[in-house]
């Protein structure tokens, strides 16, 4: 019992947290300090020229015989994969909701 309180209350410290940082970024702030959150945000993880608050532009991939193939491979395995994962979709959400409902009832069991 004291353990599933100090999980929830854990869980609802970092939401809170989460929360609260979010609101000093200026996410939910107005258009102006989401745009300016954002700009910071993308320069963080890919630092840009200096000249635009935008990263730089990757090169064209240049397409030549010898490596078409391998392109067309590639890019069929990932639409099979999307395809598949979503064909799968309803067992796994199947799946998760007995999971969640196996959790609660557990939890709240005791």
């Amino acid at each position: 019992m004291a353990l599933t309180l100090i999980k929830s209350c854990t869980k609802v410290g970092v939401a809170g947290g989460a929360f609260y940082w979010s609101v000093q970024q200026g996410v939910w702030g107005t258009p102006q300090e989401g745009a300016d959150t954002m700009k910071r945000f993308i320069n963080t993880i890919v630092p840009s020229d200096g000249t635009s608050p935008t990263p730089r532009k990757a090169e064209k991939a240049v397409v030549t015989k010898s490596n078409e193939g391998v392109i067309r491979s590639s890019w069929n395995q990932g639409t099979k994969t999307v395809f598949e994962c979503l064909r799968d979709a309803p067992e796994y959400a199947g799946k998760a909701s007995s999971s969640v409902t196996n959790f609660v009832q557990d939890t709240f069991k005791s």
